[in-house]
């Protein structure tokens, strides 16, 4: 795991040569396993607000970051290129103006998971800081873009909470992929799955430990720094028949984010076929 001390180039070194070796690192997280099991039960409290009370929290015509939008989605297999089924909502500090307009946001489901997603996103932010410091001693200039001399707001970041539905023992609850922005930080799930690599062939299972995040660099980091920074290949499967619940096969909390001058998504392909 990395550590919080020794000088940066030490750090940086470290941080290289465990991605080398694991494809991710471990990076010190302030909040226990227990605090994120509590964050994503929430979610799945709010997420037994009825359907249209759950969407009014999508802003309309709400500006894209470049990989999503604010607010809460349902997804299913085979509608827009969705490839799972699944429910998740993407919070950001930009986006409490909207919620201060919902008459829903006063029901008691709702502001207890949104008090968690403020928390869960202050320590992700402050995570990712913490990497990108490293970063911009090796590549000056990379802090400033992830992290430019405005207000938090600004940050081009999304927290994500996900709720799986239920499948077979040995489906793909999160089919492949490579993760669209620059950096993602794999904060906690509620059960083994997601699996990383560099290509199809190189994927093996990996475990949260509670106090730790999982960093993996996305697609646009290596264009920033370099080929020590590729883009992570990895997905999710259900591992047994064990499942959270009779609704949901398993859940995950997900912290995503990228430069302030990328501004678009790549094309689909980009982020679903491996490179070779």
């Amino acid at each position: 795991m990395q550590t919080l001390f020794g000088d940066k180039k030490q750090r940086f070194d470290e941080l290289v040569d465990e991605i080398s070796r694991r494809h991710v690192a471990e990076i010190p997280f302030p909040l226990s396993f227990t605090e994120l099991s509590a964050a994503a039960e929430s979610y799945l409290q709010f997420l037994n607000l009825p359907q249209e009370v759950k969407d009014s929290f999508t802003p309309p015509n709400a500006p894209a970051r470049s990989y999503s939008i604010p607010g809460y989605r349902l997804r299913k297999r085979g509608v827009d290129n969705a490839r799972d089924n699944k429910e998740f909502f993407h919070y950001h500090p930009g986006y409490e103006s909207h919620i201060a307009s919902l008459p829903a946001a006063n029901d008691p489901r709702a502001q207890t998971f949104l008090a968690h997603a403020r928390a869960v996103n202050v320590a992700a932010t402050a995570t990712l800081r913490s990497i990108v410091e490293l970063l911009d001693h090796e590549f000056p200039g990379v802090f400033t873009e992830y992290f430019p001399n405005t207000t938090e707001p600004q940050t081009n970041t999304i927290l994500r909470f996900l709720k799986y539905d239920k499948a077979g023992e040995g489906a793909f609850l999160a089919a492949a992929h490579y993760d669209v922005g620059g950096a993602t930080l794999a904060l906690a799930e509620s059960a083994p799955g997601l699996r990383v690599g560099v290509s199809p062939e190189t994927l093996y299972p990996v475990i949260h430990r509670s106090g730790a995040a999982l960093f993996m660099p996305a697609l646009d980091l290596q264009t920033m720094t370099d080929e020590r920074f590729k883009p992570i290949w990895h997905d999710v499967v259900q591992l047994s028949e064990d499942t959270h619940s009779d609704t949901t096969s398993r859940w995950a909390i997900v912290f995503f984010a990228n430069a302030i001058s990328k501004k678009e998504r790549p094309g689909f392909e980009a982020s679903r076929v491996p490179k070779s």
